[in-house]
């Protein structure tokens, strides 16, 4: 019984401690003035004619970043240092990216968020 108590208890702290660091994904799509960004998880937009578009996610936090290794839908970008990222989004489309950000400190935590634009 004492074993169980220090697992659960290891694991709550762990799940409260990458908590705390409360980073996020903030995306942008296209002409940033046409973009929706909802809870900042989301963003969405409508480009005319358009069948591709750039996406940027970037990621947003207050603390001091060592690398970013970006995933999904954000893949192409690897292995950075950078919290931002640029991709080529295709049209009607959900794009769902992730990063797992490394800190300057040792912690980590994973981040994402979804684009979607249509095209008309």
């Amino acid at each position: 019984m004492k074993k169980l108590i220090k697992i659960g208890t290891l694991v709550l702290s762990t799940f409260m401690g990458s908590q705390a660091f409360a980073a996020s994904m903030e995306c942008t799509i296209g002409d940033p003035q046409y973009n929706r960004d909802y809870n900042n998880y989301t963003c969405y937009t409508v480009e005319f004619g358009s069948t591709y578009a750039q996406t940027t996610f970037k990621i947003v936090g207050n603390k001091a970043i060592s690398h970013v290794i970006w995933g999904d839908a954000a893949a192409n970008c690897g292995f950075s240092n950078s919290a931002s990222c640029t991709v080529l989004t295709s049209a009607n489309k959900v794009h769902a990216a992730t990063a797992k950000v490394l800190y300057q400190d040792g912690s980590w935590e994973t981040v994402w968020a979804t684009s979607l634009f249509n095209n008309i």
